[in-house]
């Protein structure tokens, strides 16, 4: 990118309406989606999702804001997906509350699984974009 564009800045402004949990993976999804339909181009697509350990010892994908709230730790994570050298590489690692490493990488699990299925709805909603049908 920037040997096709030098000197050039994208600034991305995240405007908050309303939050019902999750809003960290909501807003770094939506950067991504965004930066794919102005047509930028990117090393890989980057996909996040939030999951939360909730008191009784479980693990919730995407959970609403009163599951963050009453959740013994949050974890988001940003994996990247596309070229080789990025793919699934861990992009970022966001986490609230108490957990042990044992958790901390059962959650990473979790969300890599929920990560596959997000890329794969990312991947039908670009192409229910951007699919052009003649009559």
């Amino acid at each position: 990118m920037s040997t096709l564009h030098p000197r050039t800045e994208i600034s991305v402004l995240i405007q908050v309406m309303s939050d019902d949990g999750s809003l960290l993976a909501a807003a770094l999804n939506g950067t991504c989606l965004a930066l794919i339909d102005a047509g930028i181009p990117l090393h890989a697509t980057v996909a996040a999702i939030t999951c939360a350990y909730t008191k009784d010892y479980s693990f919730v994908l995407d959970p609403d804001a009163e599951e963050q709230r009453s959740a013994a730790a949050v974890f988001t994570f940003a994996l990247s997906s596309g070229i080789e050298d990025v793919k699934g590489r861990v992009l970022v690692s966001h986490t609230w509350g108490s957990f042990d490493e044992r958790q901390y990488f059962y959650a990473l699990k979790t969300c890599q699984l929920g990560i596959t299925t997000l890329l794969s709805f990312f991947r039908k909603a670009i192409e229910k974009q951007y699919t052009t049908t003649t009559p």
